[in-house]
């Protein structure tokens, strides 16, 4: 409820991503600068979330190993190993 005490709230990156292309769909014209700094802000904002996620994977495909290691029954949306004989 910041935006409530601080004045409009911030806008997330597909409110942004949304401004322009919802804006740009109904019209002939050129972006504006309100687009392309949009797109900058938004595409910066990506950046960082990206970043984060890849820590993530790479973070959760450790833990993963460790638990193949450990002899861990199967989590939902691995595959499993298997061997015929």
């Amino acid at each position: 409820m910041v935006g409530r005490y601080e004045g409009a709230a911030r806008q997330t990156l597909k409110g942004k991503m949304d401004l322009i292309t919802y804006s740009l769909w109904s019209t002939t014209a050129e972006q504006t600068n309100t687009f392309e700094n949009a797109y900058e802000s938004a595409a910066n904002g990506f950046e960082e979330i990206l970043k984060k996620l890849r820590k993530c994977d790479k973070e959760l495909r450790l833990l993963q190993e460790k638990l193949d290691k450990a002899g861990a029954p199967g989590t939902p949306g691995s595959i499993p190993e298997w061997n015929k004989d």
